[in-house]
């Protein structure tokens, strides 16, 4: 039963991880829009579902130069798409010369790319000064290719 147990635990241990970086996304947006922390618990304990804290939520950004849209993201977010007809993927829609559409269906599931991006997070996270940081005060995540260790600050370093 024991050896059941941790078995689950260890299993479990992706979706932990793509539910964490959930809750950090809803507390970023509840500083963001000027909710309490008491309310963003109380958001947070009145709602079972976790990742539908976020789930309703359509996330838009937009990049401009000279008053010009140049860059637009639209992520929008649903519980079980499918079921209402909606076909998931990834899309990437480039306008210029020549224009590129890029589809990627269904989509690469969030849980990965969460780990992803905390495990390439790690040399960002440790050369931090110390205290509270949030995404909005770390370097903007990014893909790192060769040896993690060669990232970070020597002075920040256990072993050295």
């Amino acid at each position: 039963m024991k050896k059941l147990f941790f078995k689950g635990v260890r299993d479990g241990i992706p979706i932990f991880l793509g539910y964490l970086s959930v809750s950090f996304g809803f507390g970023i947006l509840c500083i963001n829009l000027g909710l309490s922390v008491a309310t963003a618990v109380g958001i947070s304990i009145t709602n079972l579902t976790s990742a539908g804290q976020v789930a309703g939520v359509s996330m838009t950004a937009s990049a401009c130069i000279d008053g010009k849209e140049i860059i637009y993201m639209d992520h929008p977010q649903q519980i079980e798409p499918e079921q209402v007809g909606v076909q998931t993927g990834d899309y990437v829609i480039i306008k210029g010369t020549p224009d590129v559409n890029m589809v990627n269906s269904p989509e690469i599931e969030g849980g990965k790319g969460t780990i992803a991006m905390c495990a390439n997070m790690i040399p960002q996270v440790i050369n931090a000064e110390p205290g509270l940081h949030t995404m909005l005060t770390l370097p903007v995540p990014r893909a790192i290719l060769g040896d993690m260790r060669d990232r970070i600050d020597p002075a920040k370093k256990l072993v050295k």
